[in-house]
């Protein structure tokens, strides 16, 4: 995969009036407003989203996410860091622009059958459950042979935070053969990102994202 599609009037108006109607700190509009002036505006916006697939580039303003912590129960000490959820907002643009990317990049992925068989993850019509019942059909498929089944369970805690992203680039390139304008806009959406963490009503200094992917 080397190119984008040219994204339509249709699909960005799909994905607009499916998002949520939250608002971002660092949206122009908000989302509701945006959402019922959506005719006038769809032509700019499909042209947005078309100059950064085809340029494989996005801008630093669409990179700049505002993080609010999230206690993740009531019930948790306020004073740990650990007890919370880092809950990331982007830009209504940034958000469109992905998941166009994503849709086309996900097609391509499925069309060539280059997803692994058993990912659940990530997928449509896959979830937690579709990997408990085929972990569970290997389980009784053994069983009905009289053999002995043993599982290795493996967490890594905080993983999507360490992923590298040259050596992401690289399989993207080595194994699932994307490259050209689609590669480079890879390499822009996950390079130069920034955020910003809003607590109390009060924004932190602006800090420069190293590895991890959004």
């Amino acid at each position: 995969m080397t190119n984008f599609r040219v994204c339509t009037e249709g699909d960005v108006r799909r994905i607009i009036m499916a998002s949520s109607s939250k608002t971002c700190a660092l949206d122009p509009v908000p989302m509701f407003l945006l959402k019922e002036m959506i005719d006038p505006l769809l032509p700019s916006l499909t042209a947005m989203v078309n100059a950064s697939l085809r340029e494989g580039y996005l801008s630093a303003s669409q990179k700049c996410a505002v993080i609010t912590p999230v206690l993740k129960k009531v019930s948790l000490n306020k004073l740990d860091l650990k007890n919370y959820r880092p809950i990331s907002n982007l830009t209504f643009v940034s958000k469109v622009v992905e998941k166009v990317a994503c849709e086309q990049l996900m097609e391509y992925l499925n069309d060539n059958n280059l997803l692994p068989v058993h990912q659940s993850a990530y997928r449509r019509y896959h979830s937690t459950e579709t990997a408990l019942l085929q972990v569970m059909s290997d389980v009784y498929k053994t069983a009905d042979c009289q053999k002995v089944t043993l599982m290795g369970l493996l967490d890594l805690s905080v993983a999507f935070d360490c992923v590298n992203h040259l050596i992401l680039l690289q399989r993207l390139s080595l194994i699932f053969g994307v490259r050209g304008a689609v590669l480079d806009w890879v390499r822009s959406f996950l390079t130069g990102r920034t955020r910003r963490v809003c607590y109390g009503g009060r924004m932190s200094s602006i800090i420069v994202l190293l590895c991890g992917v959004p």
